[in-house]
C-alpha cells in the first residue's frame, strides 16, 4: 500500500528551534548555529527566525527552506532530504504540515490536505504503477468516501473506514464485471449484485466476493 511518511528529519517535528536557544540569539543576526547542530539563515527579528529562511538540520544536508514565524517553520515552504530530493511542499504550522500541501515518497505522491502532519481532508495520492486514490482522508488514513484505481486497473469507489473498503461501495474488475453492494473489513461481504463481463447476475449474499446465494 502506498502509505510511506516522507523523510521528515526528527528535529523538525522536534522543533530545533524552540527554546532557549533562540532567547540567546543576538537580535537580527543572519545566521546561527544551535546546540543541536542545527544551522539557521536569513530572516530575523526579535532574535528569532521570522520571515524567509532556511534551517540545515543537524545531518548537515536535509533543510527546511521557507516562512518562519516567532521562531517557529510556520507558513509556506518545502522540506528537503540529505539526497537533495523535496519530501514536502506546502503550508506548515508550528513545524508540522498543516494546510494543504504535496507529499513525494519513495513510490508515490500525496497532494490535498494535512492536519498534525498526517493526511486529513480531501486529497489525492498516487502511485508509480498506476495506483490513484481520490476522496476524504482521517488521520492519515482513507476514511469517508473515495475512488481508489489499483494498478490492475480494478476500481472501487464508495465508502472507506480505518484506510479499507468498509460500507456501501461498487467494484469493477479489470474485465468489466461489476460488484455492487456491502464491502466489510476491504472485500465484498453482505448484501450485493455481482454482473459478470458475459451478462450475466447473480444477487444475494455475498462473502469475500464469492456467491453463496439468494438472501432470505
Amino acid at each position: 500500500m502506498h502509505s510511506p511518511r516522507p523523510r521528515v528529519p526528527a528535529c523538525l517535528l522536534a522543533a530545533c528551534l524552540l527554546g532557549s536557544a533562540i532567547a540567546a540569539t543576538p537580535a537580527e543576526a543572519a545566521s546561527k548555529t544551535y546546540p543541536s547542530g542545527a544551522v539557521y539563515e536569513g530572516e530575523m527579528s526579535g532574535g528569532k527566525p521570522h520571515g524567509q529562511g532556511v534551517i540545515l538540520f543537524p545531518d548537515g544536508k536535509s533543510r527546511y527552506e521557507g516562512a518562519f514565524r516567532d521562531g517557529a517553520l510556520q507558513g509556506y515552504g518545502r522540506i528537503i532530504d540529505a539526497t537533495g530530493a523535496i519530501t514536502y511542499e506546502g503550508h506548515v504550522v508550528g513545524g508540522l504540515r498543516n494546510g494543504t500541501g504535496r507529499a513525494f515518497y519513495a513510490t508515490s505522491t500525496y497532494e490535498g490536505s494535512f492536519a498534525d502532519d498526517k493526511r486529513h481532508g480531501k486529497g489525492t495520492l498516487r502511485g508509480d504503477d498506476g495506483y490513484v486514490y481520490t476522496g476524504d482522508w482521517q488521520a492519515g488514513q482513507r476514511h469517508g468516501t473515495g475512488r481508489e484505481t489499483l494498478g490492475d486497473g480494478g476500481i472501487y469507489e464508495g465508502e472507506f473506514r480505518a484506510d479499507t473498503w468498509h460500507g456501501t461501495g461498487r467494484f469493477t474488475f479489470p474485465d468489466g464485471a461489476v460488484y455492487a453492494g456491502r464491502f466489510t473489513a476491504g472485500t465484498a461481504t453482505g448484501r450485493g449484485r455481482l454482473t459478470h463481463a458475459d451478462g450475466t447476475v447473480q444477487e444475494g449474499l455475498f462473502a469475500d466476493f464469492r456467491y453463496l446465494g439468494p438472501a432470505d
